[in-house]
């Protein structure tokens, strides 16, 4: 069997990489960690794929991928794959989704009023309910509906994104380009 790791920030992001507990995990597991190409050339062949088979990827472009994981896969030369949102690296862009985290998270605000529903937001656990729920209804909602109902959000809890450029930034071209050499 072949199991796809992926990579991805949580709702509270760690203070350093995931990446290494898996990755001793692994090695010590007798788990084998194959590249993306590895993968297709093994399925395009029909040959079954080896047991204990690892395919990590990590998704968005996070300049955290870049600073806290790069340097793990490089020191033990682990084949990775990333998934880059394109047209925001290498800016000061927020991700939607993260764009709502840090609105949720950071409110004084004790509710959201959104999609006919009041979402109540007083402790930890109901703010991260009211992300899941927000993810939900927002992921289904065409590009420009979903900037406005973003930005209807984080007006509604009174948050400036612009003091939340720091939060998950996304890493430049330069060091995409460093990972994928």
């Amino acid at each position: 069997t072949l199991c796809f790791l992926f990579f991805f920030l949580m709702i509270r992001r760690p203070p350093r990489s995931t990446l290494f507990p898996y990755t001793t995990l692994f090695r010590s597991n007798h788990y084998k960690i194959i590249s993306l190409e590895d993968f297709i050339r093994i399925h395009k062949s029909q040959k079954p794929i080896p047991p204990n088979t690892v395919v990590l990827t990590f998704d968005d472009g996070y300049k955290s991928n870049y600073v806290e994981n790069y340097p793990i896969l490089k020191k033990y030369g682990i084949p990775s794959i990333g998934f880059l949102t394109a047209n925001l690296i290498g800016t000061d862009k927020i991700l939607w989704w993260d764009q709502v985290i840090y609105a949720v998270n950071n409110t004084n605000q004790n509710s959201l009023h959104i999609d006919n529903r009041e979402l109540p937001l007083n402790t930890q656990l109901e703010k991260d309910r009211a992300i899941a729920q927000i993810f939900t209804l927002v992921k289904k909602l065409p590009d420009r509906q979903k900037n406005e109902t973003v930005e209807n959000i984080t007006n509604q809890l009174k948050i400036d994104l612009n003091t939340a450029r720091s939060f998950n930034p996304l890493m430049s071209w330069d060091q995409a380009r460093e990972m994928n050499a």
